[in-house]
């Protein structure tokens, strides 16, 4: 009896120990996650260039503003291994909410090409190689942001991040103040 009850005291340390250590853990990449946010590199850019039109992977040309509706937008360079993992990721926004992927750090457009192929990407892809590239500074790939109707990054983060992640971030978004009230 009495080892039953050391045994029952012991089990109940231990998941006192690891509770703790869960919670640290999911504190700690939720504050590395909130800092990205906050943080983010290419957040102040000058007005009107996100409005200016961008050539599209499908020979169109368009701005990273909606008039009408916020946009997400998926920054991506072709070489990243975490972007081609996380590229499935930004098909799930698709219909739901207004979503771009930009496409940076690339060499030839048949490399973004091969990258959208080889992850079945559906949005619209921008290519942002020059004065759009050098404006937003991105230092990591993928990058995420979103941008309001004035052509502003209102949030911005970095790494990958999984389709429940996506969907959390957006939803956390339009419930804490309502900034994005069309997601």
């Amino acid at each position: 009896m009495q080892v039953a009850k050391t045994l029952i005291l012991k089990i109940k340390t231990l998941l006192k120990s690891v509770t703790k250590d869960i919670v640290l853990f999911f504190a700690i990449i939720g504050g590395i996650g909130v800092v990205q946010m906050f943080y983010f590199q290419g957040k102040y850019v000058p007005p009107g260039v996100l409005a200016e039109s961008y050539p599209v992977l499908t020979g169109l040309a368009r701005p990273l503003v909606d008039d009408y509706n916020y946009t997400f937008v998926y920054a991506f360079a072709p070489w990243c291994g975490v972007c081609k993992m996380s590229a499935s990721n930004i098909n799930s926004l698709e219909g739901h909410v207004n979503t771009l992927a930009l496409a940076l750090s690339y060499e030839q457009e048949a490399d973004v090409r091969r990258f959208v192929d080889q992850t079945g990407l559906h949005v619209p892809v921008i290519l942002g190689q020059g004065r759009l590239e050098d404006t937003l500074n991105v230092g990591q790939f993928p990058t995420y942001f979103v941008v309001d109707r004035k052509g502003e990054i209102v949030l911005g983060w970095s790494g990958y991040t999984t389709t429940l992640g996506l969907w959390i971030r957006l939803l956390g978004i339009r419930v804490m103040g309502g900034i994005l009230p069309g997601f």
